[in-house]
């Protein structure tokens, strides 16, 4: 009997390593792009969750929409004639609007503010005027989209508010 390992032994010991590393090796790639987009995905969802609450909350603030606003296009803004807070009534003019896929929110005479985060972009922001016969509302439809150099997420989001006293 000889003792040690033969020559076919270790090549076929080589080729089951190598068979066992590129599964490896392409589990560990498929993680990596899996976690990439959740990453993506988590600051679209982070995002979209402040400008909702921003947008929802200032357009239930609101008394009145301006008649410079723009409905049903690609991209809309709106002017409302509203308060400083829900707790301090002077009157003031609210816009919102759009300029080079980023969100901007100006009250009255302050300088506006940027609502997404500069590594998301906003590709539409449509708002629709809803105005029945008792009430007055806006629908909201944002879409937002995040990138890394090798992945692109694009992620809709649908809101509605009614302006206050017109329910």
């Amino acid at each position: 009997m000889k003792k040690g390992t033969g020559i076919i032994e270790i090549i076929i010991y080589a080729a089951i390593l190598v068979v066992v590393s590129v599964f490896v090796i392409n589990s560990l790639l498929i993680t990596n792009t899996v976690i990439s987009k959740i990453r993506l995905e988590r600051r679209i969802s982070t995002n979209a969750d402040v400008i909702m609450q921003k947008l929802i909350r200032e357009i239930r603030l609101a008394e009145e929409i301006n008649a410079s606003s723009t409905f049903d296009v690609n991209p809309s803004d709106v002017s409302l004639n509203t308060f400083l807070s829900a707790s301090n009534t002077t009157p003031v003019v609210l816009d919102f609007y759009t300029n080079e896929n980023n969100l901007y929110v100006k009250k009255g005479g302050e300088s506006a503010i940027v609502l997404n985060s500069n590594n998301v972009l906003v590709p539409s922001f449509m708002l629709r005027d809803i105005n029945a016969s008792s009430s007055r509302a806006i629908k909201i439809e944002l879409t937002l989209q995040a990138s890394t150099t090798r992945h692109s997420v694009t992620a809709n989001f649908y809101g509605m508010a009614i302006l206050r006293g017109s329910y």
